[in-house]
């Protein structure tokens, strides 16, 4: 019981310190969309709109929306999605699939004690079909993916840049993200 209690608090500081490198994400790429400006290809980037709207019947909020709206919306998501990707090409930043697995283990650990399921339940049937569905699911394997990337990058960009660092109250740090512009700055929530 107590290893249990154990993995409780191990999963809270995990969460808590996943919204910590959240709001670092969103301090660079604010910092990245404000200083280094580029010009994308419209004109493609509204015809690969349209085309994933056929494609993909199934997205509402696209279908209904005009393509030069949707694109108006995602400009930022794709030149932070570029920046992001030089800076790991040129930082040799790579995600093996090892690593990919045993985050599809560990993600599914954390859900599974959230819910309240006992030790008896991590090495059942159901957790591993539940880790072997996030590992086939194309959107689930490149979101774990795209996640250890990005926490690769963080960490690297923790070593190297010079940060100010806070250490603040769950409350405090909802209230910092939401209202606050933080300049490129790693916030600690405490527990």
């Amino acid at each position: 019981e107590e290893e249990f209690k154990q993995k409780i608090v191990e999963s809270l500081e995990m969460q808590l310190n996943n919204y910590s490198v959240k709001q670092f994400i969103a301090d660079l790429e604010n910092y990245y969309l404000e200083n280094y400006p580029f010009d994308l290809p419209d004109a493609f980037l509204k015809k690969w709109i349209k085309l994933q709207k056929e494609k993909d019947k199934k997205q509402d909020q696209l279908e209904n929306e005009p393509i030069d709206d949707v694109y108006e919306n995602s400009k930022n998501i794709y030149r932070w999605q570029i920046i992001k990707d030089k800076i790991k090409l040129n930082l040799d930043i790579k995600v093996t699939e090892e690593e990919v697995k045993q985050f599809a283990v560990d993600s599914t650990t954390m859900q599974f004690i959230q819910y309240g399921f006992g030790e008896e339940y991590l090495k059942g049937e159901l957790f591993d079909r539940m880790v072997d569905h996030k590992l086939k699911d194309e959107t689930q394997y490149m979101q774990i993916f795209h996640v250890i990337g990005d926490n690769k990058l963080v960490n690297l960009a923790k070593e190297k840049l010079t940060l100010n660092t806070k250490k603040v109250t769950v409350d405090e740090f909802k209230k910092l993200s939401k209202t606050e512009k933080v300049d490129i700055e790693e916030t600690i929530v405490e527990q």
